[in-house]
């Protein structure tokens, strides 16, 4: 078996591979004397241990029938899985040490965290955004209630302000599957937890501190700039502080994991929550509050540099004060996906989600130490951030909305460095302000309005500027060759390659958005230059058959162990089919979806629609557990629309356009107010005899699946059959055979299941496990697998030319329901 040390690190905690490294990692990383005592009790041991299961095979989300675009309003998920909501906003859970914590609002990341394996974890959760209306009945200025209805509220007080503020920020909640496959919250619990996005009154402070080059007091200028011309690549700027602590956390959209335990979360749209922007869809006015932290400062208006960085967390230690690190940049972040090679540093990879906006790439000083807790958490806080630059160019552009394409789909690429000084506002430093003609400058906009000089005025972008595309042709060099259409998540496979989600881009015509692919040069995370391939287009595929129409709007990316891609879409609510301004090329997508891509086999490309959303919601946050039973959702902003319709009136749920998830608006069931919420989805019945690993042709399914009062989603009557095992066989093995090459078993299971063999022998009185092995068996049948000796078999059998051991078979099928079969035998 391999150690963390010679394996390379990537992505979430899902896919074989990558779950296995990265238990791996955390227990040996030693990440807090919390996360040790937890990962003891998960037994990690036995995960370590485990055969890892080849890419391709069977999971138990990779046979179902792909379901029909949806415009209803309900969770929907095929037949044999259910969907059961988790947590809700407003939901309380309690601390052991009496305090009641309340979920937040707009749930968006979500990353499990094993305390008992697959079976009981932490859950660590983003709430991106408030919703004022919802919350308080707060209506943006120009948005009036019908006449005759109450006035519309356009103003708020300083307690629905910190309601907004409470309601924002991150949850560490602490859940448990039981005997019933069911997932429930566990309260009280040591661990779980709230992050606000501000001092909320009455409630714990939860407030992070800065690391990396810009920690320090607020406006310091930390190195003095070295001159030079803005617009060129030899301009240096002064290098200025930001702060040594913010009160909270706001904005955060993704995230991602570390290996060495903790979790991260994005500040994305942190420039709406003080001033007044206009009539738009982020803004909070909190600066309304005299004394709190949202004002506008030397940023542009409504920015606060306390925000829009990169945070670290850390689930298991309730005592972790969480840490923003400046060395990541500042600028729109989506998510990170992180790769550690072997003799490799650190890298984090980033997107900056706005359309017209970069993909980064930091590398760090250090490289990830397992057990060195004082090293791994000092890894973020010093290195480079480089900025992609794509040829011959970055964005897809075509002719019209649905026509043509005009740009290339593969090309090369190259990592530009990110100077220190241009890490206090990346995005401006480098791409300025930008019109969508091509050469066109424009200074800073806001407390600066005089410079207009676009040579010297702040923020004009180092990248913003004219170059000769070839004949004398000038174009705008950021526009060109680092702008892309919104680049959201970004993800690593195993094999290291780099997947972007490019949601859209209505400037260049882009309204279904792609899924790009990116391969460091000679496959090694710290090059500086690469090639690129677009991997999957949104829009209209033209197959017939109803799931395979097509996705758009791609957003939050995972990969599982059978090698699969699963998609979840972000088409704006008011795009929507059903919605009064809906855009007609989506109307053959409808809801927001869950998609899986197969990336082998026959039906390899195709996107198959696995869930649909409410209406006017967004899944976000995919996440499998260890054994890939579970995947969470997070249901965001169902109903969001509501707010902007001058027909809403807050309190009368008769307006609102969703009542998800206590309600069915399409089927006039049970009128209530539109909640976001966790869902966990889990398999319930496995798949007929004989069906294949990829998923069986599409049908036509009937229109919405009927959701239990209050349970939305699929349940299907349980399967309480245990399965079948027949057969076992240890095929004749020598004791030197065995200890150089394992032994051959054979068995036959009834259905498809995860199959645990176990070689155990009793030596004195003492019961040995000389051998194991555990894998997915996604046909039914006759199967044998080669099972290789344990450390301690190796030393039993170097003393013994023969053993008595017992052949034990462990089937438990995707319902879970169990059977165990043992079969006397010897080796030698």
């Amino acid at each position: 078996m391999q150690t963390v040390d010679d394996q390379t690190l990537v992505g979430k905690l899902t896919g074989d591979q990558t779950r296995r490294s990265f238990i791996k990692a955390v227990a040996a990383a030693g990440a807090s004397t919390v996360a040790a005592q937890a990962l003891e009790i998960a037994g990690v041991t036995d995960l370590m241990t485990d055969s890892a299961l080849a890419a391709g095979d069977a999971t138990p989300f990779s046979e179902f029938t792909a379901l029909a675009a949806s415009s209803l309003d309900r969770f929907e998920v095929p037949p044999g899985f259910r969907a059961d909501v988790l947590i809700r906003y407003g939901d309380t859970f309690a601390n052991t040490d009496g305090t009641t914590w309340t979920y937040g609002y707009n749930n968006d990341y979500l990353a499990y965290f094993p305390l008992d394996g697959e079976n009981e974890g932490l859950i660590f959760v983003n709430h991106e955004y408030p919703a004022p209306f919802f919350q308080n009945g707060y209506k943006q200025t120009g948005v009036e209630n019908p006449a005759g209805a109450p006035a519309a509220k356009h103003t708020k007080t300083d307690a629905e302000i910190h309601q907004e503020m409470e309601s924002v920020g991150n949850s560490i909640v602490h859940i448990k599957r039981g005997a019933d496959g069911i997932w429930k919250v566990v309260s009280p619990s040591r661990y779980n937890r709230r992050i606000f996005g501000g001092d909320v009154p009455g409630k714990p402070d939860t407030p992070l501190t800065f690391t990396g080059p810009l920690a320090g007091a607020p406006g310091t200028v930390l190195q003095a700039g070295s001159g030079g011309t803005v617009g060129t690549a030899g301009v240096r700027g002064p290098r200025i502080a930001v702060g040594t602590t913010a009160p909270g956390t706001i904005g955060n959209c993704s995230g991602g994991i570390t290996p060495w335990g903790t979790a991260l979360s994005c500040e994305e749209n942190y420039d709406g929550y003080g001033f007044a922007l206009g009539n738009q869809d982020f803004f909070y006015g909190w600066g309304q509050v005299a004394g709190n932290e949202y004002k506008a400062d030397t940023g542009a208006v409504g920015e606060s540099q306390r925000y829009g960085w990169v945070c670290e967390h850390d689930p298991h230690d309730p005592a972790f004060v969480g840490r923003k690190h400046t060395a990541l940049g500042r600028f729109r972040h989506e998510n990170t996906a992180f790769r550690q090679a072997p003799g490799k540093k650190f890298v984090l990879y980033m997107g900056d989600d706005q359309a017209n906006q970069a993909t980064y790439k930091f590398v760090s000083t250090r490289a990830f130490v397992p057990g060195d807790r004082a090293n791994n958490l000092q890894i973020l806080t010093e290195g480079t951030l480089y900025v992609a630059r794509w040829a011959p160019e970055g964005r897809r552009r075509f002719s019209a909305i649905n026509g043509p394409l005009l740009t290339a789909t593969s090309g090369t690429g190259q990592w530009v460095k990110v100077e220190d000084w241009e890490l206090y506002d990346t995005r401006l430093s480098l791409g300025g302000y930008t019109t969508s003609t091509a050469g066109t400058r424009r200074p800073k906009q806001g407390t600066n309005t005089g410079d207009t000089d676009p040579t010297s005025a702040n923020y004009a972008g180092r990248f913003n500027r004219d170059i000769d595309t070839g004949g004398g042709v000038l174009a705008n060099e950021w526009l060109t060759h680092f702008a892309m259409n919104r680049p959201e998540d970004v993800e690593v496979d195993s094999d290291g390659t780099v997947y972007i989600a490019l949601t859209n881009n209505s400037g260049v015509n882009d309204v279904h958005g792609s899924v790009r692919r990116l391969t460091e040069a000679g496959n090694d995370p710290e090059a500086l230059t690469f090639t690129w391939q677009d991997y999957a287009s949104g829009g209209v595929t033209g197959r017939p058959a109803e799931g395979e129409k097509g996705f758009s709007s791609c957003d939050n990316l995972v990969f599982d162990s059978a090698n699969n891609l699963w998609i979840v879409t972000d088409i704006s609510s008011a795009s929507l089919r059903g919605s009064t301004n809906a855009a007609p090329h989506y109307d053959y997508h409808a809801n927001n979806a869950v998609f899986m891509i197969p990336r082998s086999g026959p039906n390899a490309g195709i996107a198959f629609r696995f869930a649909n959303m409410p209406i006017e919601a967004e899944g976000t946050g995919p996440y499998f557990t260890p054994d890939e039973q579970t995947l969470f959702i997070n249901v965001q902003h169902p109903g969001e629309v509501t707010a902007t319709r001058t027909s809403a009136v807050f309190g009368d749920v008769q307006t609102y356009s969703s009542w998800w998830p206590g309600g069915d608006r399409t089927a006039n069931f049970t009128p209530s107010t539109p909640i976001p919420a966790t869902v966990a989805i889990t398999r319930v019945r496995p798949p007929a005899p004989g069906s294949p690993s990829t998923p069986p042709p599409s049908q036509t399914i009937p229109a919405g699946i009927p959701a239990t009062p209050g349970v939305p989603g699929s349940p299907t009557p349980a399967d309480t059959s245990r399965p079948v095992l027949t057969r076992l066989a240890l095929k004749k093995v020598s004791a030197a055979g065995f200890r150089r090459a394992g032994a051959r078993v054979t068995f036959a299971v009834s259905e498809p299941a995860t199959v645990r063999i176990r070689l155990l022998a009793k030596v004195g009185r003492r019961t040995l496990t000389v051998g194991s092995r555990t894998l997915k068996v996604g046909r039914v049948g006759s199967s044998t697998v080669t099972v290789r000796p344990s450390s301690t078999g190796k030393a039993v059998l170097r003393l013994r030319s023969r053993l008595n051991v017992t052949l034990e078979v462990r089937a438990t099928d995707l319902a879970g329901n169990a059977r165990t079969t043992k079969k006397s035998t010897r080796i030698g």
